[in-house]
């Protein structure tokens, strides 16, 4: 009897513990590893009836809110045929103030940004999520800074998960980019985009842009990470712009190819 009350609160436990997001609705919130990722919508485009899903990752910031630029670089690209979302990674907010749960309990921008337990997987998971409710023909993948080494990393980790993959202003190598940052103070616990090029679905496409005048994720980490990836014989493009490290999101020639990439 006791055996049998056992199995009957472990089973009740798993259904209370099932769905991990209780404010999961697809639109201000979805479903990450184990508690909610908010996602903001870009004007009210979400319909599950539109072709494409967009995702939009922000970089790494002291304050904790996705900026301005990106939600600006989300309205840039929208269309009618397309759910574009941005999303928040663990520890950061979205400008109506919604959190996602998890990151650095310290606050976020503290170090070591890409672990993937902690960092990157609640963020593919989410995706994921958002994808099987949406239910699109194409899925994209768009990053800045700390989100292209976050999806770098997605597509590795996840593959198949991601259609088109953007890594715009990436460090794509973490190790030797943190290398000319700070001293040199070493993220030893980061995952990293160049160790995941093999985990690639080979029907992925993996476009990498970077500003010319970029002295923070320097152009090399770019070129070297595009290099590997065509060795893997994964369909890739590079582009340089005319842009530093934050200009690239509001650089014309870099949203002229996104849209066009989502249209």
């Amino acid at each position: 009897m006791k055996k049998l009350l056992g199995i009957v609160v472990l089973g009740l436990l798993w259904c209370n513990t099932s769905n991990a997001c209780e404010k999961e609705d697809f639109i201000t919130f979805v479903e990450g590893d184990s508690g909610c990722i908010a996602i903001d919508k870009v004007k009210n485009l979400e319909d599950k009836n539109r072709k494409k899903l967009v995702v939009i990752l922000h970089g790494d910031w002291d304050r904790g809110l996705i900026s301005n630029f990106m939600y600006n670089f989300g309205y840039a690209i929208k269309n009618n045929d397309t759910n574009i979302f941005l999303m928040a990674r663990p520890g950061y907010s979205t400008q109506k103030n919604n959190k996602s749960d998890g990151g650095d309990r310290r606050g976020t921008d503290r170090g070591d940004n890409y672990q993937f337990k902690r960092d990157v997987k609640p963020v593919g998971i989410a995706i994921q999520n958002l994808k099987k409710h949406y239910n699109p023909e194409k899925t994209i993948l768009i990053g800045h800074s700390g989100g292209a080494a976050t999806t770098g990393i997605i597509i590795g980790k996840f593959p198949g998960l991601i259609d088109d993959a953007v890594l715009a202003a990436c460090p794509c190598n973490v190790k030797k980019w943190r290398a000319t940052r700070k001293k040199g103070k070493t993220w030893p616990k980061s995952d990293s985009p160049h160790k995941n090029v093999k985990g690639i679905d080979k029907k992925t496409r993996v476009f990498v842009v970077v500003g010319k005048n970029d002295k923070n994720t320097l152009p090399k980490f770019s070129k070297s990470y595009h290099d590997k990836l065509k060795k893997e014989n994964i369909f890739t493009k590079l582009m340089l712009v005319d842009a530093d490290h934050l200009g690239i999101m509001k650089n014309n020639e870099f949203i002229k190819f996104t849209k066009e990439l989502v249209n």
